[in-house]
């Protein structure tokens, strides 16, 4: 800061500043400094320099670098991998349910435990198996949609039979496993579907109630054909049973 002060030399007036130094009470922040004013702000961006870019944007990235950019080789298939997922491929196609399962922090004791259960019931648990696997298994086949599912730690279960509501029931027995999606009957679900999939009959019993709605429609018609045929059957007959009567009491007679 500077003020202005005046001396007199040999009868000239001399003015020069005076010093005075001022310490701020608070550090300039250099990390966050405080934003400018708007107008200095908008004089910065037009003002700040546009400097050509030193390699040809038509270029590869490392056409400009000075070292040399080594290439990772393709990685070559693990047999076991190519092993274990064309497994899996055969026991899905055989399989009409498939539910995909995200698997969280869980202990070997309650894996399983887990197992077990499943396995009494009729289910296939699939250990935890990693990408590569996945695509090995259901790349180039019906099922590759189901990959974008098999990104994270995901386990898989397998039943020939489509026995939703069962496998639901016992998912809520395992916390550890969340449903992520499925397929049944070579269609993709969510769980949302699963849940209403679940909520439906069996197949017999929907079958039973088809047959039932055809025979109910079937045996309407034919009543409905032959109503006019019987009552001229009954009308007869309730005519025909006081002529015999009569001739009977004259036999009698």
């Amino acid at each position: 800061m500077s003020i202005p002060s005046a001396c007199c030399l040999r009868g000239l007036v001399v003015r020069g500043p005076l010093l005075a130094s001022v310490r701020h009470k608070a550090r300039i922040n250099i990390q966050k400094p405080k934003l400018p004013h708007w107008e200095k702000a908008r004089f910065q961006r037009l003002t700040k320099p546009r400097l050509p870019d030193p390699v040809d944007a038509r270029l590869a990235p490392h056409a400009g670098c000075f070292h040399a950019v080594e290439v990772p080789p393709a990685r070559e298939d693990n047999p076991l991998e190519v092993l274990i997922g064309k497994q899996l491929r055969k026991t899905c196609e055989n399989s009409r349910l498939i539910i995909f399962f995200h698997r969280n922090s869980i202990t070997l004791t309650e894996v399983h435990k887990a197992w077990q259960m499943l396995k009494r019931a009729g289910f296939t648990y699939h250990k935890l198996f990693n990408n590569r696997i996945a695509g090995h298994a259901f790349s180039e086949t019906r099922l590759s949609p189901v990959l974008q599912l098999c990104r994270s730690h995901t386990a898989l279960v397998t039943c020939p039979e489509p026995r939703v509501a069962q496998l639901l029931s016992l998912q809520k027995r395992l916390p550890q496993l969340v449903v992520i999606g499925g397929v049944v009957e070579d269609r993709f679900m969510s769980v949302a579907d699963l849940e209403r999939y679940a909520q439906l009959p069996s197949v017999d019993a929907l079958r039973a109630q088809f047959c039932h709605l055809l025979s109910a429609q079937a045996a309407g018609l034919s009543a409905a054909l032959g109503h006019h045929q019987a009552a001229l059957v009954r009308s007869l007959a309730a005519y025909s049973e006081p002529a015999a009567a009569g001739r009977q009491g004259q036999e009698e007679s």
